[in-house]
């Protein structure tokens, strides 16, 4: 059983001594240089006595190079077995007693606990500790730490006052000294408790876990030593060590330097702060998440595994890689030798002798081969955003220095070959076979958290089936279908009239009527490219159902990605694919992939529009807030005029190569808008990418550059955390063939709920007719399950998800499919974007012909006689205009984000940990707020007693929020469920004012989660920014809460706990540390609180800890 020890000066003691002979440091030095061998000092850091050599197969010369029972001759080390030598402690005595910091809190309840019936009187040179560092920050009656290790302590046994003071007047009465001697005087069967808690011996790690190195620089040999053992040193240096010209202990010759009692105590304060400080440098338990010993033994090389660069293959098959053989060789040596002698009875000697690459001959190298082409592996892109980035590959080998990836792969491994390296893991054999049926691309075929297929032709390929489905026709002269030479009934006829003959192109429209294959046309229009494609599919092109919009159109992405979805039903998908990817590389490889050059990119940009944007930038009347607000409107109105006068063939280009985005286009050809530096200054540069900029547009755009790299940099790792925490919180849930009728079900829009389950256990059938959010019907969902909610029916997700078996860990998959686009978006800021930009959530928007004034706590839209009052708020900017038409924006609470808001926004929303930016373009003021109606009502804003706005609609009251904006004005009625301000949902509140009614929370929540990673449609157009399929919100949101239930399964209690507390409620040792809760957890541990067990990670971490093996 795994346990966590209190490391008591007795323990300490145990720890080092054999026998009768104790292990105890003495001198601050390491090695002597100036033997030939080098020795270490007698009594310090590396002292061979004490600590044998520092090496696990050889003594510190090298003339002993095995485990040996005496010292060597020469360097006097004896070398040690691994076990014995990670055992061979030792301790460093302190003139001082001093306390871990860690142990703070239950020293407390201790000091408490002896002083409980006595009065304690404070004596220091301010009433008021706050902010002095005599006190805990964040409880204010609570002595830190700073006051045992500095304070002056006396006791009054008759009137039992204890007073703490900072005056020092007698070095022996003050910090844990001081206590010793009250506690022997007055209470001494507490005595030897209080020793417990603190130390005056100090515990020194193996040197077999901190060896010295030897380097060459300069031709000079160096030694490098572990940062570990310099720690040490500067212990003993400040601590223990004698000064070398004086028979004196440093610290004793420090102490008697110093004149006043008070700048003893000091000096030793700080010396015992100094050891706290560095109790980092011996355990990586304490370090940050992402340097702890958790994240350590996620990072350590796994057997049989690579990493190489990626360069494309355009003819290997989808669920095949190839390495080169020398790497394919180091990774599966071991498994080859077995195979030797296991399969070909070589013996052991024979096995390993012929797979020594110096002798490897040409045998053995067949031999190699055939073993190598036998294996399955798994390869991994990092960072692992999803599932998706693990893919199971048949093994194949290659003379080259590279890996080659089959195109196919570029996208859910986003690999551009810009130097990108994989990850190669082997599959053991007796796993490969399940393996691959779980993560090869041949059986994966679908995201979790769209639904889409994974793997669709794009870029060369795309843009070949575009080029192969292209139709030449003449429309004004349909009469020339009649010529009887178009007419072809051998579809070997027309193709030697196209390859040899050379009588028409592929792409003329002719009239079949014949054979091709197994279908059969009848006087249909075609053309040869379009005939053999439909050979490839062993279906007609033109007749595939939901593919193409109208018969004799070209493929493009959006049909290339139907098309993939109708293939995947067939058994020999994967082959089709194959030959249908290697015609299109042939179609455009014989054509020429023809880019548009400059001039057909330069469009109009100096536009009327972007002479009002100069005009309003250039005002000198405007502040700089009201210049962004009405520059951000008419830009938008401008990149649109831009995006017009883009000729239709090079946006007709953009969509059939699917490679870049019109957005991008326009940005190229297009002036910027830039908030620029502290101040937000909103600039409108002169110049484009296209036509060449100013120096001052370089200098704007290179410094938000600079600042978006920032952004990446700081915005990555926090989505991630994120991402980690909410996986860990769905990880648990798994799926269950069968149904749940109990099930009390919840709403979702109708256009959504494709293969859901109605509450009569019927599922819904495809959405036709236009998606509106509010037509709603109830489904059966893991948030209203609540027998066995870990369990996923089959009836809690859609039919469209046909490839989970039962007890898969759908948690995991659902898990990691919501978070890819958190993470995903962050990591895309290496493409550019804009630095600061008006948080549009803010805008108040005219709701009829209008003009606007501020009144005191309220702002005022007049339309003839009629008055409508919004609640005005703090940091509100008004639109330059005389008056508004309906739409026009009066104003907006004004907000810069960065491009990483959506991040902060969801850390928000989900109470998770987040980090501050510490430059001014990284912060984000995301409000959280009250912010959707509980019950349909009118909208009301009253003035109370304190002269401030409360927020009513019906009967419920909402909390004010100054700083959002209020989109309706009063007597407005809102629905249940509809935003009425801006901000972010307080979760908390919601729970609250819904009153445990769980749909309706999970409601507001999806809600809120939509507006910030959009998906859906908006009323205007489907957006697909987050995760698109329901299943993955419900069960994060089912994960971030807490639902407490009684006897009889009705719901008592909602405690919406986010990823923070919902981690923090893990019993796992190695989760929290994991996560960075290292000294919180260790704490609880000490006391109790949490059990270390029921958690394999846990328990293997603990038992290399117990064992000092945490190298192994």
């Amino acid at each position: 059983m795994a346990s966590l020890e209190i490391l008591t000066d007795e323990a300490i003691i145990d720890y080092t001594r054999t026998g009768n002979k104790n292990r105890i440091l003495t001198d601050d030095r390491d090695i002597n240089l100036k033997y030939r061998p080098f020795r270490p000092y007698k009594g310090g850091v590396y002292d061979v006595e004490i600590f044998g050599s520092p090496f696990e197969d050889q003594c510190i010369c090298g003339k002993i190079r095995t485990v040996s029972s005496e010292p060597c001759p020469e360097c006097e080390a004896r070398v040690y077995t691994k076990e014995e030598g990670l055992r061979r402690f030792a301790r460093i005595e302190l003139p001082f007693y001093y306390l871990n910091s860690l142990r703070y809190d239950i020293f407390k309840e201790f000091f408490d606990d002896v002083f409980s019936k006595s009065i304690i009187t404070l004596k220091f040179s301010k009433s008021d500790l706050k902010g002095t560092g005599w006190v805990v920050p964040g409880a204010p009656k609570k002595l830190s730490i700073k006051v045992f290790d500095t304070c002056q302590f006396e006791y009054n046994p008759d009137q039992k006052e204890l007073t703490i003071s900072e005056f020092i007047t007698d070095v022996d009465k003050c910090s844990y000294e001081g206590l010793i001697k009250i506690m022997e005087d007055y209470f001494p069967n507490r005595v030897t408790e209080l020793k417990t808690y603190i130390n005056r011996l100090y515990l020194v790690m193996p040197a077999m876990m901190r060896p010295f190195s030897f380097t060459l620089i300069g031709g000079q040999r160096k030694i490098g030593i572990h940062k570990l053992t310099t720690w040490y040193s500067i212990v003993l240096k400040f601590c223990c060590s004698k000064n070398r010209n004086a028979n004196e202990l440093n610290y004793d010759k420090v102490i008697n330097s110093l004149g006043t009692p008070g700048e003893k105590v000091k000096y030793t304060a700080l010396l015992r702060a100094m050891l706290n400080a560095g109790r980092k440098q011996a355990t990586e338990l304490l370090n940050t998440s992402k340097q702890n010993l958790a994240r350590d033994l996620y990072s350590v090389r796994t057997k049989n595994s690579a990493r190489c660069p990626i360069v494309p293959s355009t003819t290997a098959p989808i669920d095949e890689i190839s390495i080169p053989v020398h790497l394919a060789y180091e990774m599966c040596r071991s498994g080859f030798i077995k195979y030797l002698i296991n399969e070909l009875n070589f013996t052991e000697d024979e096995a390993i002798k012929s797979t020594k690459v110096e002798v490897l001959n040409p045998e053995t190298q067949k031999l190699f081969k055939e073993y190598a082409e036998r294996q399955c592996v798994v390869i991994n892109r990092p960072p692992t955003l999803h599932e998706y980035n693990m893919i199971g590959m048949k093994l194949r080998v290659n003379d080259s220095y590279a890996m080659e990836l089959p195109i196919q792969l570029c996208a859910p491994l986003s690999g551009d070959f810009d130097g990108d390296q994989l990850a190669i893991h082997l599959i053991p054999e007796e796993i490969a076979e399940d393996t691959m049926k779980k993560l090869s691309p041949r059986y994966v075929r679908l995201y979790k958290k769209n639904l889409e297929p994974i793997n669709v032709p794009s870029h060369e390929t795309l843009n070949g089936l575009a080029l192969a489905t292209q139709v030449e026709f003449d429309p004004e002269h349909p009469e020339e279908l009649k010529d009887p030479q178009l007419l072809y009934t051998s579809y070997v006829d027309l193709l030697k009239d196209v390859e040899v003959n050379k009588k028409l192109s592929a792409n003329r429209l002719i009239v079949f009527n014949g054979k091709v294959g197994e279908l059969e046309y009848k006087n249909q229009p075609t053309t040869l490219s379009r005939l053999r494609i439909s050979k490839i599919l062993n279906a007609d092109i033109d007749t595939i159902p939901g593919v193409l919009e109208k018969p004799l159109t070209r493929l493009d992405s959006d049909s290339v990605a139907k098309l993939v979805i109708y293939m995947q039903q067939f058994p020999e998908y994967v082959e089709r694919m194959q030959e249908l990817q290697k015609y299109a590389l042939m179609v455009v490889t014989r054509k020429g992939v023809v880019t548009f050059d400059f001039d057909t990119l330069y469009a109009n940009t100096k536009t009327d529009t972007y002479k009002e944007i100069k005009r309003i930038s250039e005002d000198p009347k405007l502040t700089d807030q009201q210049k962004l607000l009405m520059m951000n409107e008419k830009y938008k109105d401008y990149i649109n005029e831009v995006k017009e006068s883009i000729r239709d063939d090079v946006k007709k280009d953009i969509k059939l190569a699917n490679r870049v985005k019109i957005d991008s286009i326009t940005a190229m050809v297009a002036p910027s808008l830039i908030v620029s530096g502290v101040d937000e200054k909103p600039v409108i540069t002169k110049g484009t990418l296209i036509d060449g900029m100013t120096e001052k547009d370089y200098a704007y755009h290179a410094i938000e550059n600079r600042s978006l790299q920032s952004l990446k940099v700081s915005g990555t790792p926090s989505s991630g955390y994120l991402s980690r925490q909410l996986r860990f919180l769905m990880n648990d849930y798994v799926y269950k063939v069968g149904e749940d009728p109990d099930n009390t079900c919840i709403m979702l829009p109708k256009y959504r709920c494709q293969g859901r389950t109605a509450p009569n256990g019927k599922k819904y059938p495809k959405f036709s007719g236009k998606p509106d959010e509010s037509d709603v019907v109830p489904v059966r969902s893991i948030i209203t399950k609540y027998k066995n909610p870990l369990e996923v029916t089959t009836d809690l997700i859609s039919d469209l998800y046909d490839d989970f078996e039962d007890g898969s860990p759908i948690g995991m998959s659902f898990g990691t499919g919501l978070t890819q686009s958190m993470t995903q978006k962050a990591l895309s800021l290496k493409h550019g974007g804009h630095e600061r930009v008006i948080d549009e959530s803010g805008y108040l928007r005219a709701p009829k012909l209008c003009k606007a004034r501020e009144d005191g706590k309220y702002l005022i839209l007049t339309s003839g006689g009629e008055e409508l009052k919004y609640p005005m708020p703090k940091n509100f900017v008004f639109n330059d205009q005389p008056k508004f038409k309906k739409g026009d924006i009066v104003g907006t609470a004004y907000s810069t984000t960065s491009p990483i808001y959506y991040l902060n926004s969801l850390i928000r929303l989900m109470r998770a940990r987040g980090s501050d930016g510490t430059r001014y373009f990284e912060k984000d003021n995301v409000l959280v707020s009250d912010c959707y109606a509980v019950e349909t009502g009118a909208i009301s804003y009253e003035l109370n007693g304190d002269n401030e706005i409360v927020v009513r609609i019906g009967n419920v009251e909402y909390d004010y929020e100054p700083n959002s904006i209020y989109y309706y004005p009063e007597g407005t009625i809102i629905n249940k469920y509809q935003r009425f301000c801006s901000g972010v949902a307080n979760m908390p509140n919601v729970i609250r004012k819904f009153n445990n009614d769980l749909p309706s929370i999970y409601r507001v929540f999806r809600h809120q989660f939509y507006e910030i990673l959009p998906s859906g449609f908006n009323g205007k157009e489907y957006l697909r920014d987050g995760a698109d399929r329901e299943e993955l919100i419900e069960m994060a949101f089912i994960s971030l809460t807490k639902v407490n239930r009684n006897s009889d399964s009705i719901i008592e209690k909602i405690d919406f706990q986010g990823t923070n507390r919902g981690v923090m409620d893990s019993d796992s040792f190695y989760t929290l540390l994991s996560y960075g809760y290292s000294g919180k957890i260790i704490n609880r541990a000490l006391k109790g609180t949490v059990e270390l067990k029921g958690d394999a990670m846990s328990s293997t971490v603990l038992g290399l800890l117990l064992n000092n093996t945490l190298d192994e």
